[in-house]
Parts: structure tokens; sequence; C-alpha cells
């Protein structure tokens, strides 16, 4: 479920259901109202149109194919990252490398963080995109 926390004048904390957008008409709404401007009929109309705001920002978002693909190979990879990068702290602790084998483990293990961050951000774009609704 979408929802806004809004910061309004005087210091005061909103809790808004549903999106920016909504939050814009429903605003519009209240100013009219608040000025004394909106007759009944506009006020009518301004409802259906944040309703179906709201209605098309519930509608669950999917993943495309290539998106979905991409997800499956990151949950194969991540942990393939993770066991690597494991294998290679426990050879740089095991004290049988020398300098030059210690730097090589080391710029390994960064790249093997390295890539495993950007694994897992791609991962949490991707999962979030079936959460949203």
């Amino acid at each position: 479920m979408e929802h806004l926390f809004v910061f309004e004048r005087g210091g005061h904390i909103r809790d808004f259901p549903g999106n920016f957008t909504q939050y814009r008409l429903q605003q519009e709404v209240e100013a009219q109202q608040a000025a004394g401007q909106a007759t009944p009929q506009e006020t009518k109309s301004a409802a259906p149109a944040a309703s179906q705001a709201t209605r098309q920002g519930n509608r669950k978002k999917r993943r495309s194919y290539r998106e979905e693909q991409e997800f499956q190979q990151l949950e194969q990879q991540i942990p393939q990252l993770e066991r690597r990068i494991a294998e290679l702290e426990q050879r740089m602790s095991s004290g049988s490398l020398s300098n030059e084998e210690l730097l090589k483990a080391g710029e390994d293990i960064a790249q093997a963080q390295q890539e495993m961050e950007q694994a897992s951000e791609r991962w949490f774009e991707l999962a979030a995109i079936e959460e949203e609704a």
C-alpha cells in the first residue's frame, strides 16, 4: 500500500494513504473547499479523478520477462559471491600466504564485495517491483 508522510505548516505530520498525485488532487479539493470556491459539482468531478488515480496506483506492477530472468540469475549469483568472499577471507587468515598472495587475495575480496554490493542492490530493486501495489 502506498502512503506518504507529509510535513504541513505548523509542524504537523500527516499520514496520507495514497501516492503524491492523489495527495495533490486532495490538496486542491481541500483548498477549493476552504476558499468556498468549490461548487458541489466541482467537488464531485474531482472525486472521480482522485478515485481513478487511486485505482491506477493500486495496480500491481510486475517484472518483465527480462527482469524476471535477471532476478533469478541474481538469486543464484549472490550466494556464489558470498561463498567466494568467505573462501578468500579464510585463505587470507590461514597464515600460509606470501605478501604478494595476501595483496592479490585482498584485491580479489574487494572486487567480490563490490560485485556483491551491486548484485544485492539490483536484487532489491527487482524485488521491490513485485511488492509495489
